[in-house]
This record gives C-alpha cells, sequence and structure tokens, in this order.
C-alpha cells in the first residue's frame, strides 16, 4: 500500500525520482523487497553519533577520549577555550541578529559541496526560535578588553527528551583557521547537550573525522532509489564500467 502511494504521488506530481532514505540497518529481506517494488540501493554519506552522554563535566568528557583525540582536543579546542564567549540564545533575538546569522550560515552553505542542498530563506531563522524546542548556540570572540560583539559562529539545534539535534550551522571563515571555530562549536554542543542531560547526539553527516575525535560514532547510511527515467542512470552506469575496465587494463 505504501509503495502503490508513492507511486500515485509520483505520477501526480509528475516526479522523475523517488527516495527514501537514512536506513541504518542491514536488511537483506527489506532490500529484497524494495527491489522487487522497483527501487535500488545506494550509499548516502556516513552520520555520525554520539550515542551516550554519560559524563557528568568538562573533565570527565576529556578522560573519555582516545590518547589521538585527546591530543587533538589540547592543541584545537582546550587552548583556544577561554578566547570565547558561548550563549545560548531563546525567543529573544533581532533584526540585526537574523541578518548576522543568515550570512554566517550562507558562508556554509556556498562552500558545502559534499551535500548538495538548496538554500533555506531568511525567514525561517525568525521562526524556528518560536518553538521552545529550538534553540540557537552562538561563539563570539573576546577583544583585548575580553568583550565580544560579533558572532563568528551560530547553531541551531532541536532538542527531543532524550536527544540534542544541532540541525544548522553558520560560520565566518576568516577567523576559523586561527581559532578553530568549527572545532570549539563541536564541543560546545557536547558540553550543551551534556548540561541539558540529553542522552545522545546526532551530528549528522560530514566532517566525520572532526566528529569523531569529540567521542562520535561513524555510522553508515543508504537509501532507496527508483528513476522513472532509468536512461540517464543507465548510461552513466555503462560509463562507470567502461572506465573500471579501462583502469584494470593500464
Amino acid at each position: 500500500m505504501f509503495v502503490e502511494k508513492l507511486y500515485s504521488l509520483q505520477e501526480k506530481n509528475k516526479a522523475n525520482t523517488i527516495m527514501l532514505r537514512d536506513f541504518y540497518n542491514k536488511d537483506s529481506v527489506f532490500d529484497d523487497l524494495m527491489v522487487d517494488n522497483g527501487f535500488f540501493k545506494i550509499s548516502m554519506p556516513d552520520t555520525n553519533r554520539i550515542e551516550s552522554l554519560g559524563w557528568k563535566n568538562n573533565d570527565d568528557f576529556y578522560q573519555q577520549l582516545s590518547k589521538n583525540s585527546k591530543e587533538h582536543f589540547r592543541k584545537k579546542v582546550r587552548r583556544h577555550e577561554q578566547k570565547f564567549v558561548v550563549e545560548v540564545i531563546g525567543e529573544s533575538v533581532t533584526k540585526k541578529d537574523i541578518d548576522s546569522w543568515y550570512d554566517l550560515y550562507c558562508n556554509v552553505k556556498n562552500r558545502s559541496l559534499d551535500l548538495n542542498t538548496f538554500q533555506l530563506p531568511k525567514k525561517l531563522f525568525s521562526q524556528l526560535l518560536k518553538n521552545r524546542n529550538w534553540e540557537a548556540l552562538t561563539l563570539k570572540i573576546k577583544d583585548d578588553q575580553g568583550k565580544a560583539d560579533t558572532p563568528v559562529c551560530v547553531v541551531f539545534s532541536y532538542k527531543t527528551s532524550d536527544s540534542y539535534i544541532p540541525m544548522i550551522i553558520g560560520l565566518n571563515y576568516n577567523y576559523n583557521k586561527e581559532y578553530n571555530i568549527y572545532r570549539q562549536a563541536l564541543y560546545q554542543l557536547v558540553m550543551r547537550a551534556t548540561a541539558l542531560g540529553k542522552q545522545n547526539m546526532n551530528l549528522g553527516f560530514s566532517a566525520s573525522i572532526e566528529k569523531r575525535k569529540m567521542g562520535a560514532k561513524t555510522i553508515p547510511v543508504h537509501a532507496y532509489m527508483n528513476i522513472k527515467d532509468s536512461f540517464n542512470q543507465e548510461v552513466l552506469s555503462g560509463i562507470n564500467k567502461i572506465s573500471e575496465k579501462s583502469f584494470l587494463q593500464h
């Protein structure tokens, strides 16, 4: 019934492709079922998840890291920690805040080559925080007087009863190399989830190496696709096979 409804919607909307995504577990029976119904299986980028936020404070978090991750944390994160002002923002935001956050988000969107996504509208950034399950975490760099004004990072996160889920990030790349802003943001998000008493964190796709250094587990993800007009797909598949054969011969 589900597949029939999908095909009905595909016809109604004149869609060429159906994708069912974010499957984590291997299931040969389900694979066969999807193939029998006209779908094929594809790999997606790995997702990253901290499955147990079992530490109580910063030191506990540090102690559970691997030896290599501890060294990375000392050099790339801890040495910059006191240079930032970290704020958690709920409902009270200004137009200036939204404009600044949106510019930071667009910086990341325009450089995101691993995941091809559409650009989110600015209006969304003013609406998210009206829902109490959403919050924004901002990072600002202190000046010589210890004051901080302009955010160099913003992350919008969604909260469930047991999970903390960072969803949208914005960065000022002009300061990222010197201050390791992205790594600092990951660490501060982990600490925020810990402070809220959450049991786990879903850190999403891409930057798997950096997320593993924060204790995340990398999880393979796959999807199922149906392409109505499969000619282009078959051509690409044929080219790929020819290229592989040529490579092997050389």
